[in-house]
């Protein structure tokens, strides 16, 4: 099972759990649509991960979803802001490709 079937079969369990159940971040039932980009970058960031896209696929991706996020949407900003720092270390080379990898994967799990 590669690592995009782990988190999507966790994002679903997630959608029918009480908040108080679940070791992620509690939902804002009041505000589902920043729900829904959060998994999309996890998504995104999982098939990356698991070489079904490049990095660059995923960074072409990536940016203009960074740039346009709703302020308001807090599990979703502090993604992107993760993300943003990781990207940075490995573009200045001061990481493989293999240790930013990992990197993420400690984000989506």
């Amino acid at each position: 099972m590669n690592l995009l079937s782990v988190i999507s079969t966790k994002l679903k369990s997630m959608a029918w759990k009480k908040p108080s159940q679940t070791t992620l971040t509690v939902k804002k039932v009041d505000q589902p649509q920043y729900d829904m980009l959060y998994n999309k970058i996890i998504i995104k960031l999982c098939r990356y991960i698991d070489g079904i896209i490049t990095l660059k696929e995923f960074s072409d991706w990536f940016i203009p979803i960074a740039w346009e996020i709703d302020p308001n949407d807090k599990q979703a900003n502090k993604l992107v802001y993760s993300i943003k720092i990781l990207f940075s270390e490995y573009s200045k080379g001061n990481w493989t490709k293999e240790y930013f990898r990992e990197r993420l994967i400690d984000l989506v799990l």
